[in-house]
């Protein structure tokens, strides 16, 4: 499992409402900062806090564990809890 190519995957399948919302972020005026990215399990607004470097709150939906299925292994080393 390759992040880049994970990456790489969602961009090249996004719908054209991602890159809208993405040319709306570029335009926001840059006085407007963060204090912290508060997320429910959408990946844009996670990457998002990682490229501005804000703390991370998830409130994700705790049943898609219970309920997704990966075709793939995953690797020991993203199962870890850092």
């Amino acid at each position: 499992m390759s992040k880049f190519k994970t990456l790489n995957s969602i961009l090249k399948n996004s719908s054209s409402e991602f890159y809208k919302n993405f040319k709306k972020y570029a335009k926001l005026d840059k006085q407007f900062k963060l204090d912290i990215g508060i997320l429910d399990f959408e990946s844009f607004s996670y990457y998002f806090a990682k490229m501005n470097k804000l703390p991370i709150f998830s409130i994700d939906n705790m049943q898609v564990i219970d309920r997704c299925k990966l075709d793939i292994q995953v690797p020991l080393i993203e199962k870890q809890i850092i």
